[in-house]
């Protein structure tokens, strides 16, 4: 089944209008940290490769829209790990 936030009237017409930007050339990544070498999203990235942005409550859509799906995937995966309670510590082991 699908993930609700993802079926709503909203959501829909936030990617038709991020597929037209990015399409037109003027597609970029709205997340906060952008992992790529560029935030512009070039024309012909194939909708895989880029996500619709959501603020951090998860259901808002950002004002930019569009998000590499690096970027947008390791800000949700941070996002979920501090509200779990979980860092990225180094970790050494024994030999």
């Amino acid at each position: 089944m699908a993930d609700p936030r993802y079926t709503t009237p909203t959501y829909r017409t936030a990617a038709t209008l991020g597929a037209r930007l990015i399409a037109a050339g003027q597609g970029w990544c709205c997340e906060p940290i952008c992992l790529m070498p560029t935030r512009h999203i070039p024309p012909g990235t194939p909708r895989t490769s880029w996500h619709v942005a959501h603020m951090p409550d998860g259901i808002t859509i950002r004002p930019g829209i569009t998000a590499h799906a690096r970027c947008n995937t390791s800000e949700g995966a941070a996002r979920g790990n501090r509200m779990r309670g979980r860092t990225l510590t180094p970790r050494r082991w024994a030999l």
